[in-house]
Parts: C-alpha cells; structure tokens; sequence
C-alpha cells in the first residue's frame, strides 16, 4: 500500500472496502548523526493516520493517538536511540470507510532546544489593529 493514501483510493474492488485493522510497517536505518549527537532530536511525524493508531519504534511503544486524523508526533526519543526498524499500527477507526495513512509519515531532526508551537491572536481595538505573539519554545 502507498503512503500516503487509504485502502478505499487503491481500486475497485469490494475486498479493498477494508472496515478493521491493518498493519503498515517500514524499516529504515538512521545515520549515526542522528543517534549519537545529544544535542539532536529525531522526529517521526505521522501526518496523519484514521483514526486510532499505535506507532511502536524498536518494539517500545512510542505514541498512541486517538480521535482525528490530526498528525501525531511521538515524544519518547529514546526509541530512537535503537540500531533499527520501526512500524507504526493503524487499529481501529469508526467513521466511514477511509482507513490508512492519508497523510505523509516523516523522519527528520531537529535541535534539541527547539520551537514546540506558535500562537498568534489578532484583534482590532479602536482604530488600531492588535496583533499578539506566544512562542513555546522546549
């Protein structure tokens, strides 16, 4: 199956009208870069997947999502710290009939200081417009 894309995209046939779990898994190895620099953090990103997932990196179970396919970081790095394989774990979903990973799954780095979330509130007072900052920065 590619990914991104959901079983019901693939084809005609009945049989891919697939209603229960399924199984995606990739292996990958990393660069040593990334697993030995301490001041790195390695990211596997998960765009999203429908609509409750399990992601296990080297056998530990990293991140359960639940709800939307809204996407879905794990924040154990020490999964990462492992030679290799991880598989992620679409299991259940109750809305029709759209089940895989619809958006892309990602691996990549970032410093270990880095921006968590940006939130920008906008407002109008007056005659002047108002714009407010909050960075989370972790």
């Amino acid at each position: 199956m590619l990914v991104p894309s959901s079983f019901n995209d693939i084809g005609q046939d009945w049989r891919l009208q697939f209603v229960s779990q399924m199984w995606y898994e990739q292996e990958v190895t990393l660069l040593k870069q990334w697993t030995q620099d301490l001041h790195r953090r390695v990211v596997l990103r998960i765009g999203s997947a429908h609509s409750y997932a399990i992601m296990w990196v080297n056998g530990i179970d990293a991140l359960e999502h639940e709800g939307s396919t809204s996407p879905s970081t794990p924040t154990s790095a020490a999964c990462f710290r492992y030679p290799k394989d991880y598989f992620v774990r679409n299991a259940d979903f109750d809305f029709f009939n759209y089940v895989g990973l619809q958006r892309s799954v990602l691996l990549y780095t970032t410093p270990t200081t880095y921006i968590d979330d940006i939130t920008v509130t906008t407002g109008v007072e007056h005659d002047s417009g108002l714009v407010n900052d909050q960075i989370s920065v972790k």
